[in-house]
């Protein structure tokens, strides 16, 4: 990529050659693989795995703003926070009704939520 954007002698930042090339950082990628795969299951309701009673019963949604969504990182040490359900402070940033969309809607909608927005 250092290549393609002319910067031969390393002048441009990783975080600026991200920006030029419009690439998802490992970061924005997880949170939007994990913000889908989240709601996807939400969405599957109790038909779904057992995980998804495990979400729903984690899941806070405010009666005021329903688009929002919370889930509490319940870890207790650094390893916990690599359970699926403590990963999902991303949810927080959705701001669009994700109760009644396709799944097409869902993808094009998250990606325009992480991947669009700046830091």
């Amino acid at each position: 990529m250092r290549i393609a954007a002319k910067d031969y002698f390393t002048l441009l930042s990783r975080d600026r050659i991200d920006d030029i090339f419009n690439r998802a950082t490992p970061i924005k990628w997880m949170k939007y693989s994990n913000a889908k795969l989240a709601l996807s299951l939400i969405a599957q309701g109790q038909e779904g795995p057992p995980i998804t009673r495990m979400l729903e019963e984690k899941i806070y949604i405010n009666d005021r703003n329903q688009n929002k969504i919370a889930i509490h990182d319940t870890s207790r040490l650094k390893v916990g926070r690599n359970s699926f359900h403590n990963r999902l402070k991303c949810l927080r940033e959705i701001n669009f009704n994700w109760r009644d969309v396709t799944p097409g809607t869902l993808r094009v909608n998250l990606k325009k939520t992480f991947f669009n927005a700046r830091r």
